[in-house]
């Protein structure tokens, strides 16, 4: 059990302050990370987008591994004031812990704000994820934790009128613009 609250110290420090972006699922989850070239219009950010792939990869004590965004809802609105928004419906994030051989899930619910700047390319973004909560469970043990404040992540972004990709080493997310 002690290694496991160890375990769980880092990971969800790791998980909870560093999941907003990642990429790649279904067939593309064994591409490595792109990161986006820069020089795109930052107007494109701004609307309205629902998550339909990501990854990130974890660094704890035991090793490093991947986790895959593979089911429900994160939504992501952009305002051409610097703010933006995220809402969890229950996302749900899997990987194999690697000295554990566990299956790992990680399920966000709640909502986060961003402040932003974007320019040619580039994302840079703090968040305040305090109103997001993170469940991790590790093969037969759970644990939940609250979201946390002051990250910062600088990423770069591809958009088109109906995907953004945002990436950053070891991290990716895919979103499709949403029209409802």
């Amino acid at each position: 059990m002690r290694r496991w609250r160890r375990t769980w110290g880092v990971l969800s420090a790791a998980v909870v302050t560093g999941l907003v972006l990642s990429g790649c699922a279904g067939p593309l989850r064994t591409v490595p990370a792109e990161i986006a070239e820069p020089g795109i219009d930052p107007d494109c950010l701004i609307g309205t987008w629902r998550q339909v792939e990501g990854w990130q990869r974890l660094t704890i004590d035991d090793g490093v591994f991947d986790i895959y965004f593979v089911e429900n809802e994160v939504e992501l609105t952009i305002a051409d004031d610097g703010t933006a928004t995220m809402s969890f419906d229950d996302a749900r994030w899997i990987g194999t812990h690697p000295s554990l051989y566990s299956d790992v899930q990680v399920v966000y619910a709640g909502t986060g704000t961003l402040t932003y700047e974007a320019t040619d390319g580039h994302f840079s973004q703090v968040s305040d994820f305090t109103g997001r909560i993170a469940t991790v469970t590790v093969g037969d043990s759970e644990d939940v934790g609250p979201g946390s404040a002051g990250a910062e992540v600088d990423f770069t972004f591809r958009c088109s009128d109906t995907d953004l990709v945002m990436a950053v080493e070891g991290a990716r997310v895919v979103y499709s613009r949403n029209r409802a």
